[in-house]
């Protein structure tokens, strides 16, 4: 089954990419080179450094947009490469790597500035696409921004002064959320992460109203699922309307104005209880299209500022992501939900099919000991015992199946006696004798000595040591010898063992083989008619009894299936 990684198929602008200079700084060789070409082969320009002088010369000379910094680097050399970066680039970026669970490190880097963090082990690089993406075109957004000003140089050092502020701002969010996630119970759903984003800003711009509306493409609506009034949650209104929201969410662009009612073309909702006139709404954008609205107003103290819609819209990065990422496991949950009905499905089917095929063999059983007892030529015999070994190989097969079912629902119970190891054997040696004259094989039974009581289920055993028995005899060639083994493991174990005269099984697929439906290639071994769950009933059954089960190569060729047995 594929998912569509929407994460992953973003429209990247090559320029922004291609115009982002990134540095990486670890003590670390092999996090310095596998960041390095990961961002290579994204198509940044990349240089890497092991010494912090020579990284913050890179700094000043590159003109570097994102540092990489490993968490490995003394706190004071941290602060010296964001100190020099931000003298030497006012919009870069910084990202820290450290530990899993390492949450001083996390607040630490806030403090300094790092808002972007890689978690070691870095296995999956190519979860940080994003996110580099992301910070790549705010810097790239930015620089556009300053050179589009024609008088760059008297309007320098205010400009930097509402930066400064404005990254004070965004970080002061940032931080927010990432206390707020640590210390508040576990947010499961989407809603509850809509309501935190929702909160920690209406706190940041002290407004005291807000709202967060998703886009129903299906439906052409947009639904409420985050507001400061709970009797809104749910509301929809179509995405045609003429809304403040419907117009952000149609054009795509930020609202923010004094007096919603006097804006041309747009109507405050009905629904309305807001005190005051002052309104900011945010489209929220995703990969390649509108997701949402994000809606905050009522703020205390005057209007909303372009600062304040500039903040809003570097934060839109952070609930984009979580709305996907949310949406994605939404569609892998459902996904997974409709696994696990066609498997209900799928189990019961056959289990009924299986279950009323019992008669019909018991039926076919039966009518072949009737005959069994009449004079037969020698011919005649050999049909009639390779037909009764058929019946009991595919009831064996069907048991198998309900069994294996059985023990996986916990409703299989052993009936424990003691029962003679040696008596079974011997039985199912002279069943077999038969068998291997007509196909020209032979059978040898090592008992080494007469002391062979346990208590377990008799049936059972029986049971494993023919499936043992079958899979021996086929893949054993012509004028092979199959050959029980029944012999002591220490002084508080029995072990059975099982040996044939065929290929072996390879060494990968000797645990595989005695999981459910577990098979080994057709190219390894012969191809013979199975369920897949004989030796997996077999390793439950034995499991059950307190005992191990195993496969080993022959000294010889071929191979010998074991199981032991506690002694009684």
């Amino acid at each position: 089954m594929a998912v569509n990684d929407r994460a992953n198929s973003i429209n990247y602008d090559r320029s922004v990419v291609s115009s982002t200079r990134v540095v990486v700084i670890s003590k670390d060789e092999t996090v310095l080179e596998s960041i390095r070409g990961f961002l290579d082969e994204n198509g940044y320009t990349v240089h890497a450094s092991s010494s912090v002088i020579s990284a913050i010369e890179i700094v000043k000379d590159e003109k570097v947009d994102i540092a990489v910094v490993d968490f490995d680097l003394q706190e004071e050399d941290r602060a010296w490469i964001v100190s020099e970066g931000k003298k030497s680039n006012l919009y870069m970026e910084f990202i820290g790597i450290f530990e899993k669970g390492d949450c001083d490190s996390h607040f630490s880097g806030f403090d300094l500035g790092f808002i972007g963090f890689m978690l070691r082990p870095l296995e999956n690089l190519n979860s940080y696409k994003m996110m580099f993406y992301q910070f790549a075109k705010r810097v790239y957004s930015n620089k556009k921004e300053l050179i589009s000003h024609s008088s760059l140089h008297s309007y320098s050092e205010e400009l930097n002064q509402k930066n400064r502020e404005l990254d004070a701002k965004v970080n002061e969010i940032e931080r927010a959320m990432t206390i707020a996630a640590y210390l508040a119970s576990p947010v499961n759903t989407l809603d509850e992460k809509l309501d935190m984003c929702l909160r920690v800003v209406l706190e940041q711009f002290e407004a005291s109203k807000g709202s967060v509306l998703l886009i129903d493409h299906k439906k052409n609506e947009m639904e409420i699922r985050a507001a400061t009034d709970p009797k809104l949650i749910g509301l929809r209104q179509p995405l045609e309307g003429e809304s403040p929201s419907a117009w952000v969410a149609k054009h795509a662009r930020p609202l923010n104005v004094g007096d919603v009612r006097q804006e041309s073309g747009i109507k405050a909702s009905g629904s309305s209880d807001y005190s005051r006139d002052s309104f900011l709404s945010y489209p929220i954008k995703g990969s390649g299209e509108v997701l949402g609205v994000f809606n905050v107003t009522n703020k205390k103290v005057g209007g909303f500022t372009k600062e304040d819609e500039r903040a809003l819209f570097r934060f839109m990065d952070r609930v984009a992501v979580t709305i996907e990422n949310a949406t994605l496991g939404e569609e892998l949950k459902i996904k997974h939900d409709q696994l696990i009905k066609l498997e209900e499905l799928k189990n019961n089917l056959t289990h009924m099919i299986v279950h009323d095929l019992k008669g019909p063999i018991g039926e076919i059983k039966a009518n072949l000991s009737m005959f069994s007892s009449e004079k037969m030529e020698d011919f005649e015999q050999e049909i009639m015992l390779t037909a009764q070994l058929g019946a009991d190989q595919l009831l064996g097969m069907v048991m198998d199946i309900l069994d294996v079912n059985k023990m996986e629902e916990g409703k299989y119970h052993l009936k424990r006696e003691d029962v003679d190891l040696k008596e079974i054997v011997v039985q199912k040696a002279a069943q077999l004798g038969a068998l291997l004259k007509l196909e020209e094989k032979f059978l040898e039974t090592r008992l080494e000595s007469d002391n062979y009581v346990v208590n377990a289920d008799g049936m059972v055993i029986t049971r494993i040591l023919q499936n043992f028995l079958t899979n021996a005899v086929n893949y054993t060639p012509e004028g092979g010898t199959v050959v029980i083994i029944v012999e002591d493991a220490g002084s508080d174990k029995i072990r059975i063992a099982v040996q044939d005269g065929g290929p072996g099984v390879p060494d990968e697929f000797k645990e595989k083989i005695f999981e459910k439906f577990g098979t080994v290639s057709e190219d390894d071994r012969k191809s013979k008619m199975s369920t897949g769950l004989g030796l997996t009933f077999c390793k439950m059954a034995v499991e059950a009894h307190g005992g191990e089960i195993g496969v080993e190569n022959a000294p010889e060729a071929g191979s010998i299936f074991f199981f032991t047995l506690p002694r009684t």
